[in-house]
């Protein structure tokens, strides 16, 4: 329907077309913690097989088959394995080469100073948090170039205590809790795209390097450590209980006064 009215309004040919997924398939279960069952229920969503996909419906495939369904990569949404990162990017559109596939390294930060490219916006504003990081994929998608990042640059990310940092065909990864052991490990994407064989003992000064680079990321844009027993899920239960702590606070304070006044009324009437 989209494209049926960019077409009636005549800018279909000057239109860019950009598809990506999210980070991985999503493994919590949202129903096996407590408190989150009392959200459902307090929210009006059930858990019923029969109606599956319904109003109302809230579902989830848990971390066994969000596990199978990024296979053959390893870990899954929130992780750093490449699982929960490696994700297809689409573009199409005018200025861009057709039926071309590249298997390029690419980040996110990439797509915003793309999209400038695209749109001939040399000299954008720029937010007061900060200049972008990315760069712009506009040589690769028109097979100018075979590469975004050559081998001496390094990328680095993290998400809830879960790190890496690409450089190269080499990635140095540390998952946290709660199916990761905080260990940092080192693999060559290219030949183990699955991360299988830990390469650290192998590669001692690859290993220590990128480590370096790795704490020099994180220094230099704010990185803040959740710790090593920083779950995801168990900080969302944290946080419910304190809001439904803080909702009836009001009445427990009535409710108590009121069993106050009951036994001093029973006791005054002995």
């Amino acid at each position: 329907r989209y494209i049926d009215y960019i077409k009636n309004e005549n800018k279909f040919d000057n239109t860019v077309f950009i598809i990506t997924s999210d980070n991985g398939p999503e493994a919590s279960s949202a129903g096996d913690v407590a408190t989150m069952k009392m959200w459902l229920k307090y929210t009006g969503y059930h858990q019923d097989y029969d109606k599956l996909g319904e109003k109302g419906s809230y579902n989830y495939i848990g971390p066994e088959f969000a596990n199978a369904a990024a296979g053959p990569s390893s870990f899954f949404k929130f992780y750093a394995g490449e699982g929960g990162l490696r994700v297809p990017l689409i573009f199409s559109g005018p200025g861009i080469a057709e039926n071309s596939m590249s298997k390029a390294f690419t980040f996110i930060t990439d797509v915003t100073p793309t999209i400038l490219s695209l749109a001939g916006i040399e000299n954008p504003k720029i937010a007061e948090i900060g200049p972008m990081t990315g760069k712009d994929l506009s040589p690769l998608l028109q097979r100018e170039a075979e590469l975004v990042y050559s081998a001496e640059e390094s990328v680095g990310m993290e998400a809830a205590s879960h790190c890496a940092l690409f450089k190269g065909d080499h990635k140095l990864i540390r998952n946290g809790k709660v199916y990761g052991d905080g260990i940092w490990r080192l693999y060559n994407l290219k030949n183990d795209p699955g991360e299988m064989h830990d390469l650290k003992a192998e590669k001692p000064q690859l290993f220590a390097q990128m480590i370096s680079e790795y704490h020099n990321y994180s220094e230099k844009y704010g990185v803040v450590e959740m710790g090593f027993n920083y779950e995801p899920l168990l900080e969302i239960q944290n946080k419910l209980t304190a809001q439904i702590g803080s909702k009836i606070k009001p009445w427990g304070f009535g409710l108590i006064a009121l069993l106050l006044l009951t036994v001093i009324w029973r006791r005054i009437k002995k």
